[in-house]
């Protein structure tokens, strides 16, 4: 299992709605149901080696993708403190530095993993299938 992989189950063990997962590379697989099918991926915002966005894409097995959202690390985790180099805080991301991945400059707690689980979950919950609860307003006139 590489990195990716790894990172990619940490996340997605914490998410809910999601069924048969399969880890390939960067990607993570999923079903969400008969016809709907996800793809989640590690990507970069145009810096090489540097990936700061997670981008989630539901795809109809018929008709191919529905929608898809990027969701750019820092603003899930916020910004971490660095202490040793007197930067301050700035966010995370994962680098591949010689060949080899790792976040940086600080890995993500449970904390994080858990905010990314219930973002993305969110983000499945519109498409799903379950029915839509019609809410009564009254109106005073």
């Amino acid at each position: 299992m590489n990195f990716f992989e790894n990172e990619l189950r940490r996340i997605f063990s914490k998410t809910e709605g999601i069924q048969n997962l399969r880890y390939i590379g960067r990607s993570c697989y999923g079903k969400l149901s008969s016809d709907i099918r996800l793809k989640a991926e590690f990507v970069t915002n145009g810096v090489s080696e540097q990936f700061e966005v997670l981008k989630v894409t539901l795809i109809n097995k018929a008709d191919g993708e529905i929608d898809h959202v990027k969701l750019n690390l820092a603003d899930v985790f916020g910004l971490k403190e660095i202490n040793t180099s007197g930067i301050g805080k700035t966010p995370p991301y994962i680098w591949i530095y010689q060949g080899k991945a790792q976040w940086y400059p600080c890995r993500p707690n449970t904390n994080d993993y858990v905010k990314l689980a219930e973002t993305i979950s969110g983000y499945i919950s519109v498409f799903s299938n379950e029915p839509a609860q019609n809410e009564s307003f009254d109106m005073d006139m």
